[in-house]
Order: C-alpha cells, then structure tokens, then sequence
C-alpha cells in the first residue's frame, strides 16, 4: 500500500526549504555550506543538475542537500553517481512531475535497464565476519541504484505526511525521545 501522498503544495514546500547555496544548479563544493567532514576531490568539485525537468530537478536538489547537510555523504564522488542518474532521466521520453509518481521498483527496473545497456550495471558483494568469527558475503547493488534508493526514499520520507506514530519505522528524533548521540540509528 501506498501512503505517500504527492502534491505540488507539498512538493513547492520541499523547494522552499532549499536556500542559498542549495537553491542553485551548480553547486561547486569547496563552497559549500557543509564544511565538517566534507572531501571534496578536485574533479568532482562540481554538482550540476540540469534534469530537463525542473520538478524533478528539484527533487534531486532537495535530497542532495538533505545527503550532505545531515553527513549522509562525505565526499563528493556521489557526484558521478548523480550525474548519472541524471543523463538517464534526460533519455527518458517523458518524466512525471514527481519521483513519488512511480514505485521505487519502477524507478529502478527502468535504471537498471539503462545502466545494463551501457555496461554500468555493477552489483558487488560486502564482506563482514559474522558473530561466530566467520567471514560473510552480501549481495550488494549497484552504486548507482543506491544512490537513485538513498534520494527517493529522502523524498518519500519528505512527502509522508502523517504523524510519526502512524508510520512503519519511527524516526525517534520527531518524537520527543532522548536519543544517544553515539548510537548511529535512530528508528524503531
């Protein structure tokens, strides 16, 4: 079931939230607002959106800045992966006014496609060692597809109106729970 309710208000609200900085198209990121942490690497200095449409344009905007103000991503080299993302979306015949348009599944079966065509799909395995000492592969997508992931569920997460209460997982920040700064996760 769907429960992430798109609207232009709401989407003109995610806009207005980009300022300055996160407003523009290009961002050069030795300028950037966030300088904690942050590894620009010379050649992947620049951040170009030019999605051929402004909505979605937006959108991208909107969960970039979200990845890099609250230290999600720490370099720039995620870059190349939004560069990407967006020369797709620019071969697409026509893109809705919204990410929140299509299924997730949808999004990423069609990128899948293009990033197969062009010899750029690259699934790659994690290695962990395991409670019992034992080391573990996991199947991992393709970096490409988890950066087109990490933005849509920012924006599914933006657009879902409803109190926190009511959600599957609970952002324990929105509600009013002391949380323990060095524990990474913050949901239940």
């Amino acid at each position: 079931m769907k429960t992430t309710i798109w609207s232009r208000a709401k989407q003109q609200r995610l806009v207005a939230e980009l300022q300055g900085f996160w407003r523009e198209d290009i961002w050069d990121m030795r300028n950037s607002p966030v300088k904690a942490g942050l590894t620009p690497v010379a050649r992947q200095r620049y951040l170009y959106f030019e999605c051929k449409s402004q909505t979605i344009n937006n959108e991208l905007k909107y969960g970039c800045w979200k990845k890099f103000s609250e230290g999600g991503w720490r370099t720039t080299a995620t870059s190349t992966m939004v560069h990407r993302l967006i020369k797709w979306l620019n071969t697409e015949n026509s893109l809705p006014a919204s990410f929140m348009s299509r299924r997730f599944e949808s999004w990423r079966a069609r990128y899948t496609s293009y990033l197969k065509s062009r010899g750029m799909y690259w699934p790659a395995t994690t290695k962990r060692v395991d409670a019992a000492q034992r080391q573990r592969e996991t199947p991992r997508d393709s970096a490409y597809i988890g950066t087109l992931r990490q933005v849509f569920f920012i924006l599914e997460k933006a657009y879902d109106g409803r109190p926190e209460r009511e959600k599957d997982v609970w952002d324990v920040r929105r509600m009013a729970i002391p949380v323990s700064l060095s524990l990474s996760d913050k949901t239940l």
